[in-house]
């Protein structure tokens, strides 16, 4: 009988391309708002989709970026941008 089974792998990633995302030149826009409770304040908030974001673009906090997979949240005074190769960039504080 198998319980319990761990794996681990070392090795180098390939690099990845530096492009991959195109930047539309413009953000999207926010696709609704949303009345949150930070910290005890009430706040409303835009909400973005994560697929909607272009390459570089950038959010800044109050807000919420959503997707299929996952709700990210930032609070005043994080911000997140849009790599050239999809990912999100989050900076704290």
């Amino acid at each position: 009988m198998l319980v319990n089974a761990r794996i681990a792998v070392v090795g180098r990633l390939p690099t990845s391309p530096a492009a991959g995302l195109a930047s539309t030149g413009g953000a999207a826009g926010a696709m609704a708002q949303r009345r949150l409770l930070l910290d005890g304040v009430p706040v409303t908030a835009p909400v973005w989709s994560f697929e909607a974001l272009a390459a570089d673009e950038a959010v800044a906090g109050p807000a919420i970026i959503e997707s299929a997979t996952t709700t990210v949240l930032l609070r005043a005074g994080d911000t997140a941008r849009m790599d050239a190769r999809g990912w999100l960039d989050v900076a704290v504080g």
